[in-house]
């Protein structure tokens, strides 16, 4: 039991970004959300299934992930690089850094509040 409630954790932790960004009504009960997972997941699925047999392949997986990780990492490496010279110095990556964290911080406030204000 204590592994399926550890597994569940892990994936409810790795769904977090797919749900924040789907869009569902607050009021939104736990059949809608799931359905609007489920649409999220046969989405990212059909993306990731590259040649289209419903199935994918160890390497079509590993070249989706790369390929999203790739993309995220350029976008943040841009939003970093705030004099736009192609290259990071100590001051933007610090500077940086310190906004990611001030931006987490006032997440997990809002959500700390959110589940106060719930009770």
């Amino acid at each position: 039991m204590k592994k399926l409630i550890v597994f569940s954790a892990a994936l409810i932790f790795a769904a977090a970004p797919v749900l924040a960004q789907l869009p569902v009504k607050a009021s939104a009960s736990p059949e809608e959300i799931q359905e609007k997972l489920m649409e999220a997941v046969r989405a990212e699925f059909a993306n990731a299934d590259l040649n289209g047999d419903g199935m994918l392949s160890q390497e079509e997986f590993v070249e989706y992930t790369t390929q999203e990780a790739r993309e995220k990492a350029e976008n943040t490496f841009n939003g970093f690089d705030t004099n736009h010279d192609g290259s990071l110095d100590e001051e933007e990556y610090f500077i940086a850094l310190q906004q990611m964290m001030r931006r987490l911080a006032e997440q997990i406030k809002t959500s700390v509040g959110d589940i106060q204000k719930s009770e």
